[in-house]
């Protein structure tokens, strides 16, 4: 299902703050699983000011972090939407090709064992 906009707004507020509480869990949750820093800063359609998890300061030292990287190490771990699908289309393929590798070697073996009886 492809996402799309929400035309009824009171829906869209009550859908933004779910998925707002949802997104943090989820950035804790990997942050304590894989002892990595985690950050998000919020800019919410109805908000004055921006929102940022887990604090100010963790938020700084990220991006503190993020600033002191070369250009390089940077652009290292970053993915765009579409990069991150080209990759994942690929390892996808890859694994495609393997299976059919598999099926094929399998379907020789049996031919093989078939016309030995």
């Amino acid at each position: 299902m492809k996402p799309t906009y929400i035309i009824n707004e009171s829906t869209r507020k009550v859908t933004y703050k779910v998925r707002k509480i949802g997104m943090k869990k989820k950035l804790h949750e990997i942050s304590t699983l894989c002892r990595i820093q985690a950050c998000a800063i919020i800019y919410g359609p109805h908000e004055t000011e921006s929102e940022v998890w887990p604090s100010h300061s963790e938020v700084e030292s990220v991006i503190n972090k993020f600033n002191a990287m070369s250009e390089i190490g940077q652009r290292k771990n970053m993915s765009t939407e579409e990069s991150f699908l080209k990759k994942n289309f690929e390892k996808t393929r890859d694994q495609l090709k393997k299976s059919y590798l598999i099926i094929a070697i399998i379907h020789i073996v049996v031919q093989k064992e078939n016309a030995h009886r």
